[in-house]
């Protein structure tokens, strides 16, 4: 690796992170999502999806992120074969104050209503809502994960 290159891997494994958009059936067509309250001081106080970044201890794997991730912020156990892709946020016009060189890959995963029930806050979550995805204006959760709501609101049919 020549030396113009050198700790580029280590930066861009940093910036490399996975979200969970965990989707409830609230039943008579209607849908929530799992969300967290951000306690952390970036974006301190908005909705956003579980998530973060990639560590080694998930073996170079992004399932093993949104999994690890999820279950520290949420008390959540999913299961990698239940995730499937969502939208992958990338770019310099993400909306990110975290740094434009941060991508997220945004998985989703239903969730059944009585797992739902037992989510509890943890890691850089101060609390976790169940929030009925019509009502969640996209401006307003935390980074870009508008983006992501918007396209749930269009998939499910529950626009606001």
């Amino acid at each position: 690796m020549s030396d113009q290159h050198e700790g580029q891997e280590d930066e861009i494994a940093d910036v490399l992170s996975a979200d969970v958009a965990m989707v409830v059936d609230a039943g008579n067509d209607e849908y929530d999502l799992i969300l967290i309250i951000r306690g952390g001081e970036v974006e301190h106080g908005k909705m956003a999806f579980p998530g973060g970044r990639k560590h080694a201890k998930d073996g170079g794997r992004i399932l093993a992120t949104a999994v690890r991730e999820a279950f520290e912020e949420t008390g959540l156990v999913i299961r990698e074969e239940d995730l499937t892709p969502l939208i992958i946020l990338d770019g310099e016009d993400r909306g990110d104050p975290r740094g434009k060189r941060r991508t997220s890959i945004v998985l989703t995963v239903e969730v059944l209503a009585y797992v739902a029930a037992t989510a509890r806050p943890g890691d850089d979550a101060s609390e976790v809502r169940r929030v009925r995805l019509r009502s969640i204006d996209p401006p307003e959760m935390a980074f870009d994960h508008g983006k992501g709501v918007r396209l749930l609101q269009e998939r499910y049919g529950n626009m606001p």
